[in-house]
């Protein structure tokens, strides 16, 4: 497949997961870079650009399971119901203390809500 076949087919994608008209060219060229370059890719870029789009999009186009870390419980679980939403053919896991209690006694500070308490 041709690079802009390629990114036609990410774009399709990520506005089918976002439900947006078009996908952001850094989202494009990030998905790209993961998918079809295997490149360690970077993006960075401001609240509500997009940025899990190119991972859900990433997972949806590869069908590879991701493993995303977040710093807060509320927002582990936010991003675990996008993803069940964006991608219903996922099958998208929150992992945390209530998964796994036994987990909970650990004295790890992972987040900040773990070390504020």
């Amino acid at each position: 497949m041709e690079e802009n076949e390629q990114k036609k087919r990410i774009n399709d994608v990520i506005c089918e997961i976002t439900g947006a008209r078009e996908a952001h060219q850094g989202q494009i060229d990030a998905v790209h870079r993961l998918v079809h370059q295997r490149n360690d890719t970077v993006l960075v870029a401001a609240t509500g650009y997009g940025k899990s789009a190119v991972l859900y999009a990433f997972s949806a186009i590869t069908k590879l399971t991701t493993v995303q870390i977040v710093p807060f419980t509320k927002l582990g679980e936010n991003q675990r119901d996008d993803i069940a939403r964006a991608v219903p053919s996922s099958k998208s896991v929150w992992i945390g203390s209530i998964t796994f209690p036994s987990l909970a006694p650990l004295p790890l500070p992972l987040t900040p809500e773990y070390i504020a308490n």
